[in-house]
């Protein structure tokens, strides 16, 4: 079941390009030309269409109503960039975003068609010189695009014409975003259905880098990216996205601020771990607040739920993901947005070799036989999907089966103490997610092994992996 609501949004959802049919003669004998979609391209402070899609999509008529105060709104957009003004159309736009939101709230939007056009249309307007877009919410700042996909605009019509859709503008605080289009979300019933939500793991702004942000999804069908099996539930995969997209949160900060993202479910896992991945990569455990442990609806619980709930998250940083029991839903953090999914699956976890270590000298990184700096994966049982964060161990072992005595190693991702050392798989935001590069560097030659053991909760790495000998020259 899903989240009652007193409105439905299901409206057909029409094409937002223009449909054009090829003229023919009366004596064309041929084949009949196909159909030819055409998208409109960005308009110069042109403002006709924003207003014409605005009539078709918010309600009301007259002074004080909703749409009157959208047109207004238009007005200022307009006269923003008559005067080149980027910093104030996209205030103006992000005040416009806030009424869309109260809208799909009340579930009193009109044509979705025509809003979804509105949103598209006054987002690719360009400045007087035909070529600067208006709206900036990044500001010209660098590792920062005004959303995913830019410049292709967003699928607004596929998030305001399904009634699990989030939207929200997020500035400061740390209120969660939830599915059904709840903002703020707190006491969330997982009887009553599943619910999407995303929150920050410390506050909006420092995850977000201080920007005004626009928070926006909607569920996915799925499949798992690897081919994990999804946990058997109403919305097992939802995609959220941001205005504008940071290319990674908070993650240097101390805590990280990072957005987690989870699902509230009653599901039960049917193999053996529910966890979040976020594209290819699972994503270490989280919790978080909106979902009620105790059972109790949003409307009879107007405080902050007192526990913590397991939920399918998915922040702006690397995590690990979550058990499912009754009542709750698996977690996880990551430092980067994409698409989410609750996967089901065993518990046993494997660190893989992909290229077994060359000959080395003292003094230099050590390479793998594939000419590549070694390194290790840390994976799924089940379909080798690459899993972030893991703890790593490495015990390097001389000749004679003993952990070598005198000198050491040293490596550029990893903390080395003697011949032990340890270091964490790639975060979802890096460049290989699920991967250490050990860069290991002898101070002594010899003959060795290194041994790997992993951790990460709630997974178990139960089998030591080991490298075949190789040697180190002086």
């Amino acid at each position: 079941m899903r989240w009652s609501r007193s409105h439905s949004l299901g409206i057909a959802l029409l094409p937002l390009a223009v449909l054009l049919s090829a003229c023919q003669e009366d004596q064309a004998a041929g084949p009949v030309e196909p159909t030819v979609l055409a998208v409109q391209g960005p308009s110069t402070c042109d403002f006709r269409d924003a207003r014409k899609d605005a009539r078709g999509y918010f309600p009301g008529n007259g002074k004080n109503s909703i749409l009157a105060e959208v047109l207004d709104l238009v007005d200022l957009l307009e006269a923003d960039c008559d005067a080149s003004d980027r910093p104030a159309y996209t205030g103006h736009w992000f005040e416009v975003a806030a009424v869309v939101q109260g809208v799909l709230a009340a579930g009193t939007g009109e044509s979705v068609e025509d809003g979804s056009n509105f949103l598209a249309g006054t987002l690719s307007v360009l400045a007087p010189d035909g070529t600067t877009p208006m709206f900036d919410p990044c500001n010209g700042e660098a590792d920062c695009l005004p959303w995913e996909g830019y410049p292709t605009v967003p699928d607004f019509a596929s998030v305001m014409s399904d009634a699990d859709g989030a939207w929200a503008i997020v500035s400061t605080g740390t209120d969660a975003v939830c599915s059904g289009f709840l903002f703020p979300c707190f006491g969330i019933d997982p009887v009553l259905g599943d619910a999407w939500g995303v929150e920050p793991s410390v506050d909006w702004p420092l995850a977000l880098h201080g920007r005004t942000t626009l928070v926006f999804g909607a569920p996915l069908d799925g499949p798992s990216p690897t081919g994990e099996q999804l946990l058997d539930t109403e919305l097992p995969a939802y995609q959220w996205l941001l205005i504008p997209n940071p290319v990674e949160f908070g993650t240097e900060l101390m805590p990280p601020a990072v957005l987690e993202v989870g699902l509230c479910s009653t599901a039960q896992t049917s193999i053996d771990e529910v966890l979040v991945q976020k594209g290819r990569t699972v994503l270490t455990e989280a919790v978080i607040d909106f979902c009620d442990l105790g059972g109790l609806s949003a409307a009879h619980h107007p405080n902050t739920v007192t526990g913590h709930l397991a939920s399918i998250l998915g922040s702006l940083l690397p995590a690990p993901l979550f058990a499912t029991v009754a009542n709750r839903g698996p977690g996880g953090s990551a430092g980067s947005f994409t698409d989410f999914y609750a996967i089901d699956l065993p518990r046993e976890a494997l660190i893989l070799i992909p290229s077994q270590p060359d000959r080395g000298d003292v003094g230099e990184a050590l390479l793998g036989q594939d000419g590549n700096p070694f390194s290790i994966q840390a994976v799924t049982s089940s379909e080798f999907s690459p899993l972030e964060d893991a703890l790593i161990t490495i015990q390097i072992i001389g000749n004679n089966g003993l952990i070598p005595s005198g000198n050491g190693v040293s490596g550029a991702d990893v903390v080395c103490d003697g011949f032990v050392c340890t270091g964490r798989t790639q975060a979802d935001e890096d460049s290989a997610p699920g991967e250490l590069t050990l860069g290991l560097v002898f101070t002594k030659p010899g003959s060795y092994t290194m041994c790997f053991s992993g951790s990460l909760s709630p997974l178990d790495f139960s089998t030591a992996v080991c490298t075949d000998k190789f040697v180190v020259n002086p």
